[in-house]
This record gives C-alpha cells, sequence and structure tokens, in this order.
C-alpha cells in the first residue's frame, strides 16, 4: 500500500508539473488542465489510499477476556455462576442469619453502652456504594464474541449470592497499543484480563419484606456494628426508665472505651431518684461494666440490699446478669470430645454457693414482707436458675427450701388479704 501511495505522489508530481503549461496570453492550455483535473483524481486516490494504510496499520480489536488469567480467581468465579443448589441455599441461608443481627428497622434507635442515645440510619452503616458489576453478565456477554466459539454456550446464573466486580471494564480504545508496529507480547498486548478486579460476593436481600432495602442496593450484614447489635438485642425498659437503658448493654470487653467503668459515676445526675439512691445507682449502672465481674456485682447488691427487686428494671438487669452468653470456648471434656462452654461460668461453682447463701438470707426478709410478691417472684426465678446449673446437691437444697418458703409466704399472704383485693 506503502508503494502505490508513493507511486500515486510521484504521478501527482508530474500532473502538477504538467498543469503548469500555459500559453503566451497566460492561459492554461489543454494540456494544462487536463493535467489539472488529473491531478485532482490523484489527490483523491492518495486520501484513499492513506486511509487504508492507516487501517491496516491500526490495532486489531482488543481482546476483553470473561475469566482471570489466574486459575483460583477464574474457578472462584465459575463456582459461583454455577453453584450447585445446596451451596446456594447454604450461602443463602449464612447471610439471612447474620442479617438477623442487623436491627429492623432500618432507621432504629441505638443506645450506646457509654448511655448516647439516638436513631441510626442501619443501611447505610452497612451498604456499599460502589457501582455493583455483575461478573455473570460480563461472562456471558463475552460469549458472543468471535474470538471465542465454543460448540457448547456456557451460560453463568445469577442467584441471590453471586459475585460481582467494582471496576468498570476499560473501554476499547484504552486497551493494548493503538499500532500494529507497537505490539510486541501476543499473549498480553490488546488483551485484558480481569484480574485485579476484586471478586466479591454480592447480597441484595432475599425474597422476604424485612429482608432487603426498598433501593435494592447491596449490602454487606456482616459489616454491622457490635454497638447496634447490642442494642437491638437487648432488652428495652419502659419509657419512664429509658435514662437507664445503656446500663444493661453489655457488648465485648475490647469493644469498650477505656473509660466505661467511670460512666456511672460521671452519669449520676441521671439517677432516678424515685426509685434508686445513690448507692442503688452505682450497683444498677456498674453490674454490667465488666462482663466477667457482673455476677460477683450481682451478690454484692444482694448482700446490700441496694436494689429494689420488686421492680420491673432490677428484674431484667437481674435476668439480663444471670442468663447472659458472653464469650465462648472449646474445651475438651472427660470422654476427650470437644465441648463448648461460657468463659464468664469458669468460677461458676464458687459463684452459685455465694448466690445460694445470699439468696437463703434474702428469702427470710422477703418472708416477712410478702406484700412484695413481685421480690419474692423473682428471687425464686434466680433460685430456679441456680438449682438447673447443678453445680451443688447440698446448695439445691438450700434453694428449694427458699422457694418453698417463698411460695409459702405468697399463699398466706393471699389468702389473708384475699378478700380485700
Amino acid at each position: 500500500l506503502k508503494r502505490q501511495l508513493r507511486r500515486l505522489e510521484d504521478n501527482l508530481s508530474c500532473e502538477l508539473s504538467r498543469a503548469n503549461d500555459y500559453d503566451y496570453r497566460g492561459n492554461r492550455t489543454s494540456r494544462g488542465c487536463k493535467a489539472l483535473q488529473e491531478a485532482e483524481k490523484l489527490r483523491s486516490h492518495i486520501q484513499s489510499k492513506q486511509l487504508d494504510i492507516k487501517n491496516e496499520e491500526s490495532a486489531p480489536p482488543p481482546v476483553i477476556q470473561p475469566l482471570p488469567r489466574n486459575r483460583d480467581k477464574a474457578m472462584t468465579v465459575l463456582f459461583f455462576m454455577n453453584m450447585p443448589d445446596e451451596f446456594q441455599y447454604l450461602s443463602i441461608l449464612t447471610f439471612t442469619a447474620q442479617q438477623l443481627l442487623v436491627p429492623r428497622p432500618w432507621l432504629s434507635p441505638c443506645t450506646t453502652s457509654i448511655g448516647v442515645v439516638g436513631e441510626v440510619d442501619v443501611f447505610s452503616s452497612i451498604s456499599d456504594n460502589r457501582e455493583v458489576f455483575d461478573w455473570t453478565c460480563h461472562y456471558n456477554n463475552k460469549q458472543k464474541d468471535r474470538y471465542h466459539c465454543p460448540n457448547d454456550r456456557r451460560i453463568g446464573k445469577s442467584l441471590h449470592v453471586s459475585v460481582s466486580m467494582h471496576y468498570v471494564v476499560p473501554r476499547s480504545d484504552n486497551i493494548g497499543p493503538k499500532h500494529v508496529n507497537h505490539f510486541f507480547r501476543p499473549d498480553d498486548d490488546g488483551v485484558w484480563y480481569p484480574d485485579d478486579h476484586d471478586i466479591r460476593l454480592v447480597w441484595c436481600g432475599g425474597e422476604n419484606d424485612w429482608d432487603h432495602h426498598k433501593s435494592g442496593r447491596e449490602f454487606n450484614p456482616f459489616k454491622i456494628s457490635g454497638e447496634f447489635t447490642a442494642s437491638y438485642l437487648t432488652e428495652r425498659l419502659g419509657k419512664q426508665y429509658t435514662n437507664l437503658q445503656w446500663s444493661l448493654i453489655m457488648q465485648d470487653l475490647d469493644s469498650y472505651p477505656p473509660d466505661h467503668g467511670n460512666v456511672p459515676y460521671a452519669s449520676l445526675d441521671l439517677r432516678p431518684k424515685r426509685i434508686l439512691s445513690k448507692e442503688g445507682y452505682l450497683d444498677f449502672t456498674g453490674m454490667r461494666r465488666f462482663p466477667l465481674l457482673a455476677l460477683r456485682k450481682l451478690c454484692t447488691s444482694m448482700i446490700h440490699g441496694s436494689l429494689p427487686l420488686q421492680l420491673e428494671p432490677v428484674q431484667k438487669l437481674i435476668r439480663q446478669t444471670l442468663y447472659q452468653v458472653g464469650k465462648l470456648c472449646v474445651t475438651i471434656d472427660d470422654a476427650n470430645k470437644p465441648m463448648v462452654k461460657m468463659q464468664w461460668r469458669s468460677d461458676i461453682v464458687e459463684i452459685c454457693k455465694a448466690l445460694s447463701t445470699i439468696l437463703q438470707e434474702v428469702a427470710k426478709i422477703q418472708k416477712e414482707r410478702p406484700f412484695l410478691y413481685k421480690a419474692s417472684a423473682i428471687l425464686g426465678e434466680m433460685a430456679c436458675y441456680i438449682i438447673s446449673l447443678n453445680t451443688c446437691q447440698f446448695d439445691c437444697n438450700i434453694l428449694k427450701e427458699c422457694s418453698r418458703n417463698l411460695a409459702e409466704a405468697a399463699i398466706s399472704w393471699a389468702k389473708e388479704y384475699g378478700h380485700k383485693l
């Protein structure tokens, strides 16, 4: 093509020299006019030939690969696009189970462990605002390209749990060299692989009303803050005790600020003076500050008698303290089998002995004032729970006797004052 172009340029030069043929009057001769016309035709041919050369020298269309070059990454993408039903259901259940820890509705009140109360946009804290590009669509669209023509079309499926990339596939004119003379690596030049694009699981929610957002956007339930979850799953006190709600919340010790033990003292101005003394307020708000000391603090408060056991918030605090799960650890039992245990129960035997003795003394006092029957109910509940732990037969006998005495006192009081009710 370049030889033909040079020949055309030489011919043009000749015709232009002939076109300079004039007569004595200064007019171009017929030979000159004919040469000028021929020169115009040659210019058109030259432009066409230059365009042909440019097209021939331009780079071929880039190859956009549907899968990463790295085999492990490619197999990951293929697995999620062709996931067996059993794994798909397991993936859905995994995300749904985690989402049960996400507060509902998406705008929920949150009370932190240091007393801050407010409404939180839960969805914005776990959503991914980056644009999502479905890897399945990218893979399926590339099945039609002429450079990739297998006998059998392999179509990936977009499922509830699929994979995506969060970066745009580059435009064709931004891939590879622009000139054929700049191609030196046939396996790399002009070939684009999505290896640098992240392979991420995508979850936009399930098919229920509660497990997806109205925007349809992707979100990650595993990003939920432990503080939000703890507030959401902690039992609520009544509206009149909102100022005490924060003291029921317990998190991992690592999640607390260094000064969290001082919060009860710093919040004394919030004390409901009608129901709690200063000592009672400090015992109430400090009981769950340190998870491993909660039961000891419960024993201390019952010895001092600082908490009015007949009140609903006190009873909820006692239940939260007794029934907490806390951190779990795996140990080996006597049969050399793994067993899951609660860390805070490592010294439960000593705690139960102390609680049994304390309950025995408190029950004697409570027996003389059966009109506080709600306090008798929570004492009986505590006794039954400690009996269920089966730590010591002697303690169990004491607790059973306490429960019977409380029940007999309540029945006696009901018979005596029943006609007045």
